[in-house]
């Protein structure tokens, strides 16, 4: 993000920046560090709230907006209190009463762990709403050739190689994000390279949309079709143990080293640290700027703690798609 941050800052901010204040009169233009400063202002206070129409309603779609003094509120997962649209105004009301003293505060939305951190600098303990980020790097792919054919059929198919995958028992947030999705696009990673390269001709004669195309179809016998799906789980697997070493810290990046990556605390440890409650992430994220580094990396190991969990069910699934050959979890 910081290296994003900082490419939109050379390429256009700045010059953008300099030239609105040299207009005006101003010579001491914004710098970069004001350009961060406002861009984690801006982006850990916004809201969503219904857009109002031309006649002063509000209609169905939601945009992002700044609401002043309602954006001082610290986020509940399960908080009473809504915003409503009332004329031209946004008001918060109590669906319960609320005794003297309580903190107000409001619903961020049903946001996963590393949506919260990376908005809003704060994670929470047991977050109902996480998923695990599950996604194929170019070097996944390559040992099995064919690779433009393999991106085509996955295009052509509406599949993704990137996934947000919900807690076994939960309905996905789109289709696109499901256990199934990710096995549909595993079977085209990893089916034969001569078969990649003819079904991708086929498509792309037939020009067939992603309802009609045969999603990971292996035509040839019931055996081929087996081993085509275990092949398909074998290959997400390794996807999870990668990225369960990298929560684990087993295979820390370059670029985070020294950052706070490192190994993951013990959970029992981790809900020791828990002393507030997970409806004041909000509040214990500002305190973390004063207290040190200990609470941000709290947070930190909260998001990743959620994120292993997920991912050992998720090789627990896959061990069990595999049985009664299941493959060994090196973790």
């Amino acid at each position: 993000m910081r290296r994003q941050l900082q490419a939109l800052w050379d390429s256009k901010v700045q010059a953008l920046l300099h030239a609105a204040f040299q207009r005006v009169g101003v010579s001491a233009a914004p710098s970069w560090h004001d350009w961060v400063w406002s861009h984690v202002v801006v982006w850990s206070r916004l809201l969503e709230w219904p857009a109002p129409t031309p006649d002063g309603t509000p209609d169905d779609n939601m945009q992002e907006g700044l609401l002043p003094f309602i954006d001082f509120c610290n986020h509940a997962s399960a908080s009473p209190v809504v915003r409503v649209a009332v004329d031209d105004a946004m008001v918060l009301v109590a669906a319960a009463p609320l005794p003297p003293a309580t903190q107000v505060c409001i619903s961020y939305g049903d946001k996963s762990n590393e949506e919260l951190l990376f908005l809003y600098g704060f994670a929470l303990p047991a977050n109902p709403h996480d998923r695990l980020l599950l996604h194929a790097p170019p070097s996944a792919l390559e040992p099995f050739g064919a690779l433009p054919e393999r991106l085509a059929l996955l295009r052509s198919r509406g599949l993704s190689l990137r996934w947000l995958l919900p807690d076994l028992d939960e309905e996905p947030q789109a289709a696109v994000h499901s256990w199934q999705a990710a096995l549909a696009a595993a079977r085209v990673v990893t089916m034969p390279a001569a078969e990649a390269e003819q079904a991708a001709a086929q498509e792309e004669r037939a020009d067939m949309s992603p309802v009609e195309a045969p999603v990971g179809e292996v035509a040839a016998s019931s055996d081929a079709a087996e081993t085509a799906h275990e092949d398909a789980v074998r290959w997400l697997a390794e996807l999870l143990k990668a990225r369960l070493r990298a929560l684990d810290g087993a295979d820390e990046p370059e670029d985070v080293a020294g950052a706070g990556w490192g190994s993951l605390r013990d959970e029992d440890e981790i809900e020791k640290g828990e002393a507030d409650g997970p409806g004041t992430g909000g509040m214990r994220a500002a305190q973390g700027v004063e207290a040190g580094s200990d609470i941000r990396a709290g947070y930190c190991d909260y998001y990743r703690a959620s994120e292993r969990r997920l991912c050992e069910d998720y090789l627990d699934l896959a061990s069990q798609l595999l049985e009664p050959t299941p493959f060994v979890m090196d973790r």
